[in-house]
């Protein structure tokens, strides 16, 4: 190992460890024993009658179906007759519970039709009333009709399935089913974080109501394997009917979780830094740095943004596509404020700007864009609607040359300055050019009609330079 590789292990290593110094291990159970689970920190729930028309029968202490060996705790469904039921499954509980705290759990998943494994949290008492009023915490969910993600999701009296609005994060894993991957979620007063493998996907923020975030009092785990009616598929498909969870540890910390982070607005997003997101992937943008991908109807990204006035903005979105007819929705606070169409591109990696203009309210708010179609997001930005003028400042490393022109100049970049990307904005916003401009020395710019124009410069970095431009 060379000394850079060695210098960025030990970096790594040193920010996860102050990172975890906030949390104290109160509770764990590694799995170094065999036979049963530890009656003094599992108890079985079983019997034949549950919700949502589920088909197992929860084994009692029967090792066919839980058991502990190879340093694993493993749940296992199997296809046979039991009890007038044609399923056997075992759901475990702990038998304390918590208030607030980290909570984390490694483990391999099930593969196979109708298997159905989580790892979720329950009131210890009904202190609002019956479910949802006193709540649940879903630290992972798994669907066999969505087998390459997880699910984290809350309910409650205002957010519940049966009602449509339960409050649910979405992330695409690879390889669920053989690989150990770490669940986890951070309990606080003020919010709930879920992560897999210590990258966060989703938040839910206390709303200062029992029936939005009843989660003030403790809940303990439950860890099952259940066999879903309805779902597509037979059963004859299981490949692998087993979850193997290597631990399950309880932290105690901090009670108010992380402040939250606001874009400024004017200003640029990167499309993968989204708060909260379902459905969409994050991968390399050949333009450097990331995109969003396989965007699909009905997927999201929300973004916490702070817009400093008032004021009519453009804002512009690098999309690409590979067919027309595509669309989507932005909206601040659940108030539709535009309708986005994409063209089509010609290729996922064919990026284009667009552009709309909307009205922005001052303060610190939720944006949502919720996909009507198929495309891949590169990055939005909000500029004010005008430009004002005597804010731009001259003093750059290119020359506009003759400036004022007759409606053709040249841009004459400084020797050693490396530069992107040029765009030529009018007056009143909008975007005359958007060109990229690499190692060029000189850009030319023509056809340009009589008016005042902001050349903006970009480097790799995005630091830009811009100064005015005026043709006669």
């Amino acid at each position: 190992m060379d000394k850079k590789t060695l210098l960025l292990v030990v970096l790594f290593f040193a920010i996860s460890n102050v990172l975890m110094a906030q949390w104290n291990l109160i509770w764990s159970d590694e799995f170094d024993y065999s036979g049963l689970p530890d009656t003094e920190k599992w108890i079985f729930e079983h019997g034949p009658n549950w919700y949502n028309g589920e088909l197992q029968y929860y084994t009692n202490e029967r090792t066919e179906n839980c058991r502990v060996e190879n340093g694993n705790l493993i749940i296992e469904a199997i296809h046979e007759d039991y009890e007038d039921k044609n399923y056997t499954s075992a759901r475990l509980n702990s038998v304390v519970g918590w208030k607030y705290g980290r909570y984390e759990i490694r483990a391999k998943l099930t593969q196979g039709n109708k298997l159905w494994p989580a790892i979720w949290m329950f009131p210890e008492s009904e202190i609002y009333g019956t479910w949802p009023k006193s709540g649940e915490i879903d630290i992972m969910e798994y669907w066999s009709w969505d087998p390459n993600a997880i699910y984290g999701t809350i309910h409650t009296e205002a957010y519940n399935h049966p009602n449509g609005t339960e409050k649910q994060g979405r992330v695409e894993i690879a390889d669920l089913s053989n690989e150990y991957h770490v669940f986890t979620v951070e309990w606080y007063e003020d919010q709930i974080r879920w992560f897999v493998d210590d990258n966060i996907f989703y938040t839910i923020y206390n709303e200062g109501t029992t029936q939005t975030y009843p989660f003030d009092h403790p809940f303990h785990f439950i860890l099952n394997i259940a066999v879903e009616s309805g779902a597509p598929g037979e059963e004859d498909s299981w490949i692998k009917p087993t979850m193997e969870i290597d631990y399950v540890r309880v932290y105690e910390g901090p009670l108010q979780g992380p402040e939250k982070e606001y874009a400024q607005m004017p200003g640029k997003v990167e499309a993968e830094n989204f708060v909260n997101a379902q459905g969409v992937k994050v991968e390399n943008c050949n333009e450097g740095g990331k995109n969003v991908g396989y965007i699909e109807p009905n997927d999201f990204m929300e973004y916490d943004v702070n817009v400093l006035e008032s004021n009519e903005y453009t804002i512009a979105f690098r999309v690409a596509s590979v067919a027309a007819g595509n669309d989507f929705d932005v909206y601040l606070n659940d108030n539709l404020i535009c309708n986005v169409e994409v063209t089509n591109t010609n290729g996922w990696q064919s990026w284009k700007t667009v552009e709309v203009n909307a009205s922005l309210e001052k303060g610190k708010q939720l944006l949502r864009i919720v996909s009507n179609g198929n495309f891949n997001l590169n990055w939005f930005e909000v500029n004010d609607k005008t430009v004002d003028m005597n804010r731009i400042n001259n003093k750059t490393d290119f020359l506009l040359v003759p400036n004022p022109s007759k409606g053709t100049a040249i841009i004459k970049i400084s020797e050693g300055m490396i530069y992107r990307k040029v765009i030529v904005v009018n007056q009143i916003g909008e975007t005359i050019l958007d060109s990229y401009v690499m190692q060029k020395d000189e850009f030319k710019l023509e056809k340009l009609n009589k008016g005042l124009y902001v050349v903006i410069l970009y480097d790799h970095f995005q630091n830009l330079q811009a100064k005015k431009l005026i043709v006669e």
